[in-house]
């Protein structure tokens, strides 16, 4: 992460710009319903972030610029087990 505070940005560098991010987001889910004991449903949920930033900075003073890109991948995961006999109990409370 380049942390340079404005004062000291406008000395050193002659362009320091961010493009948009861009964002990917997507998930799925899969619900099954049971008739046991054990559980009366089931959820599965899955899921996908993808992040992607960009930056140009040309240093005061040289004939080159930087090109800097951060992407990030983010996948997470969801179990969700319900009971028919604990839902019942925690209703009644």
């Amino acid at each position: 992460m380049c942390l340079i505070t404005p004062k000291l940005q406008e000395k050193t560098t002659k362009t320091y710009n961010y493009a948009p991010r861009a964002r990917r987001l997507a998930y799925a889910r899969m619900t099954s319903f049971y008739e046991n004991k054990w559980f009366s449903q089931v959820k599965i949920t899955g899921s996908y972030q993808n992040s992607l930033e960009n930056r140009l900075i040309v240093p005061s003073g040289v004939d080159y610029e930087i090109n800097e890109e951060d992407q990030i991948d983010t996948w997470g995961e969801l179990k969700f087990l319900s009971n028919l006999i604990l839902t019942g109990i925690l209703s009644q409370e």
